[in-house]
């Protein structure tokens, strides 16, 4: 209750008081069963003291303010110190301060991002896409900030303020076997003076500058052992090898084989997602390769939200 720190006290069977060391600003919140029945801001108050009672089947209570200040400015919601923050439908647009204004210390120079608690974000972790290759897995709201986030404002030093941050709602994504909400972020009002890429022109393209890549199906390891690409559907990626695709060990990309589309990635020094292509190359075996082509850039099902992914064509020769 008390400026500037806060106080949460609770009504029981006597009146309850907050004195303050001098005349300050109290910002007053009673709450009942319904909700929020008093929220205003009281300046020049030395105390203010609450009281509870009953009448008939109603429950009643009485606020002391003394001494009152002239002026009672009566609010919603406390004084923002951070980025505007707006609700509008799923979406959420966050305006960064600018140089100067309160809040800009906690972008520019601490990169974290306050959205405050009512922010609209889903509660637990989500997923925020700003392109195929700029993903950020595990970000949340544990108090006002996004956390798992400064990395963005560590990739886009064009950011002076004054920009929006459009956090657009889009389907969710499936991580570790459970789906995630996502967002996709892009950049309103960003300062024309300061035309860079929204991500790095390394990560918006693979580092190596080949087109193919022949990677060998292997014996596994041990004599009785299966290959990875025949009981788990994954292909073992080597070091030298990795560099061909995009960056990144949660990154995404599109293999086709044909008209059919494999979304995959690479965590962990090999591909995942590639089951169904050996399901429909079940005749491969060891020692013949698989060349994946660098073709252009496609959607996941050409309905995605306009969200592109690197694509590789994919062959068995």
């Amino acid at each position: 209750m008390a400026h500037p720190q806060s106080r949460r006290l609770y009504l029981s069977e006597g009146p309850i008081s907050v004195v303050t060391p001098r005349a300050a600003n109290v910002h007053l919140r009673l709450r009942g069963r319904d909700g929020v029945l008093i929220d205003t801001l009281m300046t020049g108050v030395r105390s203010v003291e609450v009281t509870n009672g009953t009448s008939g089947s109603a429950t009643v209570g009485t606020v002391k303010v003394a001494p009152v200040a002239k002026k009672t400015v009566s609010e919603s919601k406390q004084p923002s110190r951070g980025p505007k923050v707006r609700k509008i439908g799923r979406d959420v647009h966050v305006t960064l301060p600018k140089r100067g204004e309160s809040g800009y210390n906690s972008w520019h120079d601490h990169k974290a991002l306050i959205v405050g608690k009512d922010a609209g974000f889903p509660e637990g972790r989500f997923v925020v896409k700003v392109s195929a290759t700029e993903i950020y897995e595990s970000v949340k709201v544990p108090g006002s900030y996004l956390s798992s986030f400064s990395g963005f404002f560590a990739t886009h030093p064009e950011l002076k303020g004054g920009e929006t941050l459009v956090f657009k709602k889009v389907t969710g994504v499936v991580r570790g076997g459970r789906i995630k909400p996502c967002y996709e972020l892009t950049i309103v009002g960003a300062s024309k003076s300061s035309k860079v890429p929204k991500a790095p022109a390394v990560a918006r393209a693979p580092v190596s500058a080949s087109k193919t890549l022949s990677v060998e199906l292997h014996a596994a390891r041990g004599a009785s052992g299966v290959p990875t690409w025949k009981n788990k559907g994954v292909l073992t990626i080597r070091q030298a090898e990795r560099n061909f695709f995009p960056p990144g060990t949660e990154t995404e990309f599109l293999v086709r084989d044909g008209n059919t589309r494999h979304m995959v990635r690479i965590p962990d020094g090999y591909m995942s997602g590639l089951t169904g292509f050996f399901n429909d190359h079940s005749n491969a075996r060891v020692g013949q390769h698989v060349v994946f082509k660098r073709i252009k850039d496609e959607t996941k099902d050409g309905k995605m939200n306009g969200l592109s992914y690197h694509c590789f064509s994919v062959r068995i020769v």
